[in-house]
């Protein structure tokens, strides 16, 4: 595994990226949902990463002396949740959405911690809204509406690559934004939660949190519909302010 982690960041990227042409190529993969999960990864790194500088920043350097202050796959990619996660979700709903592990994090290292707990929380989703405002901002800059409308597509095929990706990126995000803040043990909007808790409390809360994850994924299979409707009203959002 040490091994796996000497190999630059740039090595497992292309690897990836590469796999995913050759798998769409061979007609397994179509070419938005093969885009969709290229620019999914990157930004669950970004996410967590963005967790544990933020951690370093209020005091705690647990994530650094972990080596997971960097953009390297291999620190912090999970199979479940970083590619067999997303590539289900990505062929049952059209794009995907996934985790990394998470940022090892001792809050007792920060100077305050129950302040540090929100700011390390909402770091991550905050990372993917700064991407999401970028992807707007080259959007108007380069008036993908007007360009759209000058060149006469009809079609989500006949769109150039790069506007293709940065669609689906922006999309990517927002929807990684807007999932982690929901106030859902373990996700990233429960800070609130455990910021309100009083102090006794406290422990009981840490326990279940560990082992709240499955019952997010559960509650995607079992109630789908309120998922379904955030997932669809976010895409039109986005959608609406990206090509209109």
């Amino acid at each position: 595994m040490a091994r796996l982690h000497a190999v630059p960041a740039w090595v497992w990227f292309v690897l990836y990226f590469g796999g995913l042409a050759i798998v769409v190529n061979l007609g397994y993969l179509g070419v938005f949902s093969a885009i969709a999960l290229a620019v999914l990864v990157p930004s669950i790194i970004v996410h967590e990463v963005a967790h544990g500088l933020m951690a370093y920043a209020c005091g705690d350097d647990t994530a650094k002396l972990a080596g997971r202050l960097t953009f390297n796959p291999a620190k912090h990619v999970s199979l479940w949740g970083t590619f067999i996660l997303p590539f289900l979700f990505v062929v049952a709903l059209g794009s995907g959405f996934g985790f990394a592990k998470p940022v090892p994090v001792d809050l007792e290292r920060t100077r305050k911690p129950r302040h540090a707990s929100l700011l390390i929380s909402f770091a991550g989703p905050v990372s993917n809204l700064l991407i999401v405002a970028v992807c707007y901002a080259i959007c108007r800059i380069a008036d993908v509406p007007g360009q759209i409308i000058d060149h006469g597509y009809i079609s989500s095929q006949q769109l150039p690559l790069w506007m293709v990706v940065l669609y689906l990126l922006g999309l990517e995000n927002l929807w990684l934004a807007i999932f982690n803040l929901m106030p859902i043990p373990p996700l990233d909007g429960s800070a609130i939660i455990e910021r309100l808790l009083p102090q006794r409390a406290l422990s009981g809360y840490y326990v279940f949190r560990g082992f709240a994850l499955p019952l997010v994924i559960v509650l995607f299979y079992v109630f789908p519909a309120p998922f379904d409707w955030l997932f669809l009203h976010v895409g039109d959002f986005w959608f609406t302010k990206f090509f209109a």
